[in-house]
């Protein structure tokens, strides 16, 4: 096959030989040379791959070149979704990456003559083969699950296990970037990657291979998520570290100082817990702790779905004013067993710091979050208000969020706030 000023785009897909058949695809005039092979892990003769071809999970790679037109642009989609687009000005080029999950593979070639050519494959895994276990595990002992989303600074670590083919190879990718790789002996059933922490936003990929092909991917996302952090305050002496919090946590100094101040506490067996979701209930109470109100406990309820019998009833009465309910008719609903979320921390914020009375013009949101509409009706003035003076953010994206759950680690970090404004006092100086 001519192929001209041949670029080589190296599909490393960690996989395990094998074609199993085409099915039809769409006609497209291509006018770039393209042409795939798959090629095992101990390096036997490629294997030519038709467009449109299905493949048992494989080390693939693509050769292209064009003899006419330049070529523009390259795309690569899996499942539908872009992975990548790379601008050219050459009629070769040579790129690298890793797909990481069966299904559709696609790649778009777009020259400057506007032509277009596609090429289209189908992965399958080998359930005949037994492939490795990854265990993907936070500092604090936090599994991360595949397709979990994580919080940026949030350091990992994985353990491979196999009960099948020993384990061959393992890597850590940001996108195709490649962190960390490892090679083991046949004899190796176990093994663990090295400590990395997440410094970027985006997609992480670990992968683990054995001795006979078969492979396994986690992937998670990681996310800044949106909070102005504010400056952490001195760590707290002689204060018992919680066993899931070590010291070089992201939220270890607003996790110390609440807790040595009784604003949120741990759990009986030592632990914090800090990527667990706080429900309504619990914020309730860490809100009513962390403004040092005394507690009230009322004869009649405020809401028909807390019973004066249950442990978050004080709570939830004392700090009603900085909370946020639901009301049908004339009767109001709490939901404590729900999470609480972005914007219930807001209202909490601006009513905690006294600031609700500030005047704000609330249009004016539309123009800052793009999803202004997800933000409850009567509550997008506080979230401007918390947002204007810096105690909550929005995302990259342009988003708030404000239906998303928080966490007890964030609501640490914010409601630091809260405890600094108890501290400050007007005084006169002589």
């Amino acid at each position: 096959m001519r192929l001209g000023r041949v670029f080589v785009l190296a599909l490393a897909m960690i996989m395990s030989t094998g074609v199993l058949g085409t099915v039809p695809v769409t006609a497209h005039a291509n006018t770039v040379d393209i042409s795939v092979q798959i090629i095992d892990l101990d390096g036997k003769t490629p294997i030519e791959v038709k467009n449109g071809a299905t493949i048992i999970s494989s080390q693939v790679y693509l050769y292209a070149s064009s003899s006419k037109a330049i070529i523009k642009n390259v795309q690569y989609h899996c499942n539908g979704e872009l992975q990548w687009s790379i601008d050219y000005h050459t009629k070769s080029m040579a790129e690298s990456w890793v797909t990481h999950w069966p299904g559709t593979h696609k790649l778009t070639i777009t020259c400057h003559d506007n032509s277009v050519s596609e090429f289209t494959f189908f992965v399958v895994e080998n359930k005949n083969m037994n492939p490795p276990d990854i265990t993907v595990l936070t500092a604090d002992g936090q599994e991360i699950k595949n397709g979990d989303i994580i919080g940026l600074g949030t350091s990992f670590w994985a353990v491979f296990e196999s009960t099948g083919s020993p384990i061959r190879y393992a890597e850590y990718r940001y996108y195709e970037e490649l962190l960390w790789s490892a090679n083991f002996t046949s004899a190796a059933r176990s093994a663990a990657g090295q400590p990395f922490e997440t410094a970027r936003e985006g997609s992480f990929y670990i992968t683990v291979r054995s001795w006979d092909s078969s492979h396994n991917s986690v992937g998670f996302q990681v996310k800044d998520f949106g909070f102005v952090e504010p400056v952490a305050p001195a760590p707290v002496q002689n204060q018992a570290a919680f066993t899931d919090v070590p010291s070089k946590h992201w939220a270890y100094s607003y996790i110390q100082h609440l807790a040595a101040n009784d604003v949120i506490n741990g759990y009986p067996d030592g632990s914090f817990r800090p990527g667990e979701l706080v429900t309504r209930k619990e914020f309730a109470k860490i809100m009513a702790q962390a403004l040092g109100i005394p507690l009230q406990n009322p004869n009649t309820p405020s809401f028909i779905d807390i019973s004066r019998k249950s442990w978050e009833y004080p709570y939830v009465e004392t700090a009603k004013r900085y909370l946020t309910g639901y009301q049908d008719g004339n009767n109001f609903f709490f939901k404590g067993d729900e999470p609480a979320v972005r914007e219930d921390m807001a209202v909490a914020l601006v009513k905690a710091l006294q600031l609700e009375n500030e005047v704000v013009l609330e249009n004016e949101i539309t123009g800052i979050f793009s999803d202004h509409a997800t933000i409850s009706n009567g509550l997008q003035r506080y979230v401007l208000i918390a947002y204007k003076n810096g105690l909550i953010d929005g995302y990259p994206d342009g988003t708030f969020r404000a239906q998303q759950s928080i966490t007890r680690a964030e609501t640490a970090a914010l409601l630091i706030k809260v405890l600094e404004s108890k501290a400050m006092k007007k005084v006169v100086f002589e």
